[in-house]
Formats: C-alpha cells, sequence, structure tokens
C-alpha cells in the first residue's frame, strides 16, 4: 500500500480486483463484504480512501478468523479446498492483470478458451497419483490451469522458446504467490524449457499418465518422430491431440506388429460443448493389443492343428474307402472268370463225352 501513487489507478484498481477476488473464494466472506465494503463508492485516485477500504476488509478478514479459530473442521476444510472452474478463469485472468505479462493476456486466452480446457479435462480427469504433460506448453497456462483444477502428481509444461519459457516461469512464479495467498491448494506444477523431442526429455515423457500436444501444425516427420517417443510410454497412458497420430479402429497385423500403431488404439473425441476450431483425438497406449493378437494366432494355429488332424484322418478313410472299391470289383470279377472257366471246362467235359459215346456205338 505504501508503494502507491495518485496517478497510478491501475495499482489503485488491483487492490480493489484483489479484495472482490478473494471475497469471491470465501462464502462468509463474500456474504459480509457485500453488506458493507461492497457498497462503498471508491475513487481509485484518493489513496487515503484506498487505504481505508483495504484496512476495512482486514477487519472483516480477522473477525471471521477470530471466530472461526477454533473450528478445525472449518480451518482443515480451507486448507483443502481447491478452486472451482469459474474462479480458476478468473484467477488466471486476475494474475495476467497483476503481472507484467498483460500484453500478452489476449494471446494465452487465444491459445485454448477456458471452457474448452476445462471440459476437456474434466471428460478425461486425473487420479492423485498421475503425471500431466503440456508438450509446447507456450505461456504455461494449461498446465497451471490443470494444476489449479485438479489433484494431481504434478503437471508438466515443456516449452522450448526462450522468450515463452520466461514468460511462463513469471507466470507460474506469480501463480503459485497468489494461490498461496489466497489460501488455495494447487497440484504440483513445474515449466521446463527444452525440446521435447530430446533424448534427455525421454524419461519425463515415459513418467507422463496424460499427454496433451498440439500437433495439427507439425510437420509428417515431426509427426512421425513423436509417434516414435511413444514406444516406451506406460500402458494406459492416453495421449490427447489435435492430429491423430494413426487410424480409427485399426488393428494389429503382421505388417504393423512392430509399429506405434500396434500398442496405440486412438478415438475421435466429439460431443464437445465448447465450440472450437481444433479437433481433439484420443490415443491410449495398449499393449493387449499385442498379446490379443498373438493370442488369436496362437488359437488359428491350434484350430488348423485339430482341422489338420481331422483331415489326416478323412484323407485315411477316404484312401481306405476308395481302395476297398475296386478290389471289391477285382475280387467280383475273378469270381466270375472262375464260373465262366468252369462253365467252359463243364461244357467241354460233357461233349468229350458226347463224342466217346458215339464212337464206341459206331464200332
Amino acid at each position: 500500500m505504501d508503494e502507491l501513487h495518485e496517478d497510478d489507478t491501475n495499482s489503485t484498481n488491483n487492490v480493489i480486483q484483489t479484495i472482490k477476488f478473494a471475497c469471491e473464494l470465501s462464502p462468509e466472506l463474500r456474504k459480509i463484504s457485500e453488506q458493507t465494503l461492497f457498497r462503498t463508492m471508491i475513487d481509485l485516485k484518493d489513496l487515503t480512501m484506498i487505504k481505508a477500504y483495504a484496512e476495512a476488509y482486514n477487519k472483516i478478514v480477522n473477525d471471521i478468523l477470530s471466530r472461526n479459530k477454533n473450528n478445525l473442521q472449518i480451518r482443515n476444510h480451507s486448507k483443502r479446498q481447491k478452486i472451482s472452474s469459474r474462479l480458476t478463469r478468473e484467477f488466471l485472468q486476475f494474475i495476467l492483470k497483476l503481472s507484467s505479462q498483460k500484453d500478452n493476456q489476449l494471446l494465452i486466452q487465444n491459445e485454448y478458451s477456458f471452457e474448452l480446457i476445462d471440459e476437456l479435462f474434466r471428460k478425461f480427469s486425473l487420479r492423485s497419483d498421475d503425471i500431466f504433460i503440456h508438450l509446447g506448453c507456450a505461456y504455461g497456462h494449461l498446465p497451471l490451469q490443470i494444476a489449479a483444477m485438479l489433484s494431481c502428481k504434478k503437471s508438466i509444461g515443456i516449452e522450448n522458446n526462450l522468450n515463452l519459457y520466461h514468460s511462463a516461469k513469471l507466470f507460474e512464479k506469480e501463480f503459485s504467490f497468489w494461490m498461496k495467498w489466497f489460501g488455495k491448494t494447487y497440484s504440483d506444477c513445474q515449466i521446463i524449457q527444452g525440446d521435447f523431442f530430446h533424448e534427455n526429455f525421454r524419461s519425463i515423457l515415459n513418467s507422463g499418465n496424460l499427454i496433451f500436444v498440439n500437433n495439427k501444425s507439425f510437420s509428417n516427420d515431426k509427426n512421425q518422430n513423436l509417434k516414435l517417443r511413444f514406444y516406451d510410454l506406460q500402458s494406459d497412458c492416453r495421449i490427447i491431440s489435435t492430429q491423430p497420430f494413426g487410424e480409427p479402429n485399426s488393428r494389429v497385423t503382421a505388417r504393423n506388429i512392430n509399429d506405434i500403431d500396434s500398442i496405440m488404439s486412438l478415438v475421435p473425441i466429439d460431443n464437445l460443448i465448447t465450440n472450437s476450431q481444433l479437433k481433439f483425438y484420443l490415443q491410449i497406449i495398449d499393449y493387449s493389443r499385442i498379446e490379443k493378437y498373438f493370442n488369436g494366432i496362437h488359437r488359428k494355429r491350434k484350430s488348423n492343428l485339430n482341422d489338420n488332424q481331422l483331415n489326416l484322418c478323412q484323407t485315411l478313410f477316404d484312401v481306405q474307402v476308395s481302395s476297398s472299391i475296386p478290389l471289391q470289383i477285382f475280387s467280383n470279377n475273378i469270381n466270375s472268370s472262375k464260373k465262366r472257366f468252369n462253365k467252359t471246362k463243364q461244357i467241354k467235359n460233357e461233349e468229350q463225352d458226347l463224342s466217346l459215346t458215339i464212337n464206341n456205338q459206331d464200332k
């Protein structure tokens, strides 16, 4: 307050906005302030009035703390409380207004709307032991928004551009300060500078459970190189991208068994309420796809083996049957020939007997 100047209306306005935002975070504080503090007309150039306004606010806060100092349940609940989705947006905008990044506010808001990120990441929520990673985090507002809204182990942003990285680090510093000042909990957050294609980032990527990347403007080679980075990701790791890394409903085949597509399922993210020019895709690392593929081959080979055994038995049976038919015919032919031979022999014998009889009579 001692650093305020009469001509610096931006600073005096920031004092008023800070008080109003703090009241939004506490229902009791908001209710009392609406009945007293907020009814006061403020002249931003009157430093005496601004200081009196701040002192009145501090008195209200101290009274509330005095009443609740023995109520451990309220105190513990307040410490555990996460900031709401609506207040997350206002909070980040509030930090931007107070920070040196005021000129970058429009750029940050135009990357992704707060509503879009809120809807998207509540659709694919994080567990308390999950790690979120944003590849190419620019000003860092997305990992900070995740850290404020969701309870996760860590929210990481990686940015290669030095200017953007420095802006993101300032944003991260002021975010931490004001979250602590307002008494709000947030997940551990870290902004890292570097090229996420570099080998040094492999272990960081492999630790992630949910990875976000806006790869719509990436070249085919860059997307392919990024796909290769996904080979070592842990099972069930989710990747949200703005350009797919494969084809939906792809099957594991002998041709792609060594490709990343064999362990990655892809589903377009549809039915988003928030309007966006970007389309999002969800890829899930699923090593069971390969296991199912080989199990299918094993079952098929086993089935083919059984079929081959059946075919062999059928063939042997067919050979036996087909061989028995000519033998039967041959046997029948032999019997017929024997009968004809015996008949002929009998006739000849009869003829000879008849001839002998005639000759004897002539004599």
